[in-house]
């Protein structure tokens, strides 16, 4: 679900996306004005099983960007496929894909 307003967090697609396996990833974000300034990104791939969890503390308002290198939690390449990019906060989930190309 897509929150609206100043109140909720907003994450924009993945880039670049397509991108190849062993390239880092950008992943835009918008801290809403009105926090809360934490969050959980979530990436899983197609199955929907759990690659990699990056997390967001003490965020200021406004649009910032994180980096995904590519790995899982164990710090291994993820394989080419599609992944899904979820970002949790303040009770809300955002949902993005990106395309891991070999």
């Amino acid at each position: 679900m897509r929150g609206a307003g100043i109140g909720a967090w907003d994450a924009g697609t993945p880039y670049p996306n397509p991108s190849p396996v062993g390239a880092p990833v950008t992943l835009p974000l918008v801290v809403p004005g009105a926090g809360p300034y934490d969050a959980v990104i979530e990436i899983q791939d197609a199955a929907g099983q759990h690659v990699r969890t990056l997390r967001v503390t003490g965020a200021t308002p406004g649009a910032h960007a994180l980096t995904w290198d590519g790995r899982n939690d164990g710090g291994r390449t993820c394989a080419p496929g599609v992944y899904r990019v979820w970002l949790r906060a303040g009770g809300q989930s955002t949902l993005t894909r990106m395309l891991r190309t070999p």
